[in-house]
């Protein structure tokens, strides 16, 4: 069994890693854009590689990415199930 806490990416995803050690977390959640809203995050790609890099090197995994909360699986409007 695997321990983590789901962090905010705020304080971009560099943050989150530090954040994570401090916590002693050996596994990670976080948004990748606002939970409540349907905007789409942008990232540089050289801060996701060293995110990714960062990741191993703490041996922090799984990641889990959690969906924002708007997606509605049963719902009977057919954009909220497929946005």
């Amino acid at each position: 069994m695997v321990f983590g806490v789901h962090l905010s990416i705020s304080q971009k995803l560099t943050g989150v890693i530090e954040e994570a050690k401090k916590r002693n977390c050996e596994t990670l959640q976080i948004f990748i854009q606002s939970p409540r809203s349907w905007q789409i995050s942008t990232f540089e790609p050289e801060e996701v590689i060293a995110f990714r890099k960062n990741l191993r090197k703490e041996k922090i995994a799984p990641l889990a990415i959690h969906s924002p909360y708007l997606i509605n699986l049963v719902s009977s409007s057919f954009s909220l199930r497929l946005k």
